[in-house]
Parts: C-alpha cells; sequence; structure tokens
C-alpha cells in the first residue's frame, strides 16, 4: 500500500469534543483519522478486527466508542464502511483532490451511496458540512472527470488510428498523403467499425481484380468498404452507349467508375 499523508491540526487537542473523551476514545478517533485505509473522501471500509489490532484496544471498548462517536455525529460505522462526514470539511483540496474525492465516492457500494444520499440516512449524518462538500466535488468536478476519460479514450483512438494508417499505406502502397481528411472519418467511426477497418484492410486489397482502383484511405473510411463484405453491384464497361450498364454483376464493388465524368 502507497504512504498517504495525514495532517492533523494541533488544534485537534483543543476540540471539546475529543477534550471530553477518555484516553482509549482519544486514540480511536485519532486512528480513525489517520489509519493507512483512510482516505481522501472520508469514508472507507475497516474492520472491528482490523482497528484491535492496530490500536491494542479491545472490541467492548472500540463498539462503544464508535456509539458515542455516532451520537455526537462525528463518525458512523455502517457494514464495515466508516463515514467521517465532517472530513472534507477540515481539508483544503485543490482541483486533482476534489476529482479523487469524486471518484473515491464512485467506488462505494450502491446501497451505500444510497444510504448516504437518500431520505433515509438522517443516521449517517447526510445534512453535515462534510457530506455537502462531498456532494459540491461530486457536481463541480464532474465536468473534469468526463475530460480526464475523454483524454484517455483520445489517446487509445490516438493509437489505433496510426496502427490503422501505417496497415493501410503499407498494404496498398499508396502514397499517405490525406492524413487530416482520413482522421476526419476515422472519429466518426464506432470502436467495432474502427476494428473492422483494421482487419479488413488487406482483404479488401486482396480482392481488388485491378489494384489502380484502390481507395485512399479517407475513402475507404468514409466509403465503409470495410463493412460492407465486398456486395455485388452492376460493372459499368465501355460501350456505344456510354451510359448503359452491363446487365452481368460482379464481386467487387471497386471496379465501379461513374460515367457521370466521361
Amino acid at each position: 500500500m502507497a504512504d498517504k499523508l495525514r495532517s492533523v491540526n494541533t488544534k485537534f487537542w483543543d476540540d471539546p469534543f475529543i477534550e471530553e473523551l477518555s484516553p482509549s476514545e482519544k486514540l480511536l478517533f485519532l486512528y480513525l483519522l489517520t489509519n493507512p485505509l483512510a482516505n481522501i473522501l472520508g469514508i472507507y471500509e475497516i474492520t472491528i478486527k482490523r482497528i484491535c489490532y492496530d490500536t491494542g484496544l479491545g472490541r467492548e471498548i472500540i463498539l462503544n466508542g464508535l456509539k458515542r462517536f455516532e451520537t455526537a455525529r462525528k463518525a458512523f460505522y455502517n457494514g464495515n464502511y466508516l463515514i467521517l462526514p465532517n472530513w472534507l470539511k477540515n481539508q483544503h483540496l485543490n482541483k486533482n483532490m476534489k476529482i479523487a474525492v469524486s471518484k473515491e465516492f464512485n467506488q462505494l457500494p450502491i446501497e451505500l451511496k444510497d444510504n448516504i444520499l437518500g431520505n433515509d440516512s438522517e443516521g449517517l449524518g447526510n445534512d453535515s458540512e462534510g457530506f455537502r462538500r462531498v456532494m459540491e466535488c461530486l457536481d463541480k468536478y464532474e465536468v473534469e472527470i468526463e475530460s480526464e476519460i475523454e483524454s484517455e479514450d483520445e489517446k487509445k483512438n490516438t493509437i489505433l488510428f496510426s496502427q490503422f494508417w501505417d496497415s493501410y499505406h503499407s498494404i496498398t502502397k499508396l502514397k499517405k498523403t490525406d492524413n487530416e481528411a482520413a482522421l476526419k472519418y476515422w472519429k466518426k467511426l464506432t470502436d467495432e467499425e474502427k476494428q473492422k477497418a483494421i482487419d479488413n484492410i488487406k482483404p479488401y486489397y486482396d480482392s481488388l481484380s485491378d489494384k489502380k482502383y484502390c481507395k485512399k484511405a479517407r475513402t475507404y473510411l468514409s466509403d465503409k468498404n470495410f463493412n460492407d463484405e465486398f456486395k455485388i453491384v452492376p460493372k459499368i464497361v465501355k460501350s456505344e452507349n456510354p451510359y448503359k450498364v452491363r446487365e452481368d454483376w460482379v464481386e467487387d464493388p471497386y471496379l465501379y467508375k461513374s460515367n457521370a465524368n466521361r
């Protein structure tokens, strides 16, 4: 487990609540703030057995202490989760720390999140300033979290496009001249289509009876040729009537050339 810095203000010992605690309760409450499992959210999973082992306190002393903390609305123990409702009130959080708070909250069990956010959670102290701070972090920094996820997706997308770009031109032997235009069409594809675009380059190229009809990368992507599985299309041939289409069909969509430009 990575080391974590937990700062405790010296005013901790001047708090009227702390002054009224017994020595064992003071140790217990300080432990809840500083133990290795404590996180930036102030809500974390820990067992009574672990608390007993780390503090040397007896189980009954710990349960009585937790009950006193709950009555004072300073800490709540719910389903092996320790909840410190005022934890965030005493923290100075930067943007990254607030994003971390949101992530920690999102990783909590659904039942616990519903309990904290719902109307039935008065016993958990969700009306405290600490939980209001949690909600502020969740709301205000949702955009930053989504942006971070999008950044990871963009990185993955860039790697896939580079793989496509290099594969396409190494197989088709075409010059790499349309990177920007191809990328524009690439971004419009679903993840499944992107993978098909990569996997079907060679089958597409091998299907061409005349390699001069090989599409540029951007056309390959915009036409979604990789998704059509070489559909049957009419073959255009020269004749006295330049607009006459021969009625035979071939399984090759890449021999088609519009007569409109003749």
